[in-house]
């Protein structure tokens, strides 16, 4: 077995994902020992995001330390971690054909200067895929394969299989909160072309804004 499964409940309602990275944030320095939140230089662990509910949410993840349930008492109430041994195991194999669907954030971070509308741009993370008039999300094709070639697939992109994906813009009306540009539905074809890579799908996510539940990827058979 690759990783293991958490049930995590929260005496506090989790409305957004916002609330998600909050519990993850304690509950990982419980579920892998070497996690500190404190430590900013200390990356958060791999997980995928399997389910959210009112007060629970559950995920996967390589980190198997809890053997019994336990419970935190954090700022905003408390929250309990239970290790579940029932995990789903992808096991595809090189030139599969497959489904893949998730919701993912992803943006290019440009950190060389440029010059953009007669201005001098030092910094810039620019978003990829866009919503024109026709709320018809817009995407560079070239930067869809080389995402999802990192990660052990290659979309196909023909009229009967097409990528599809619905832009959002998280937190845009909310100023108090982390903002994410960059957020998108998919759903496409794809064939497995690194099989160890996609089988890991079941424990991590990909793209941006991971601690926060973004990223998980769902992969089938088609």
């Amino acid at each position: 077995m690759t990783h293991a499964t958490y049930n995590i409940f929260s005496t506090e309602r989790i409305v957004d994902y916002d609330d998600i990275h909050g519990i993850l944030t304690h509950a990982f320095e419980v579920i892998d020992e070497t996690y500190q939140k404190t430590n900013s230089k200390n990356y958060f662990p791999d997980f995928k995001l399997l389910k959210i509910e009112q007060n629970y949410i559950k995920i996967a993840t390589s980190f198997s330390h809890i053997n019994k349930a336990e419970m935190l008492n954090c700022k905003n109430g408390a929250i309990i971690i239970a290790r579940e041994d029932n995990v789903e195991e992808y096991n595809f194999k090189n030139d599969d054909s497959v489904f893949v669907n998730g919701l993912i954030s992803y943006s290019k971070h440009l950190k060389r200067p440029f010059i953009e509308n007669e201005k001098l741009i030092k910094n810039k993370r620019v978003v990829w895929l866009t919503e024109n008039d026709s709320k018809k999300s817009k995407y560079d094709k070239t930067e869809i394969s080389e995402l999802f070639k990192r990660y052990g697939l290659t979309v196909e992109f023909d009229k009967s299989s097409d990528f599809c994906a619905v832009y959002i813009d998280y937190n845009k009306k909310n100023e108090n909160k982390k903002r994410f540009k960059d957020v998108f539905e998919f759903s496409c074809i794809a064939k497995v072309v690194d099989c160890e890579k996609v089988n890991m799908l079941t424990h991590t996510s990909i793209g941006r804004g991971k601690s926060y539940g973004f990223g998980a990827v769902w992969v089938k058979s088609t």
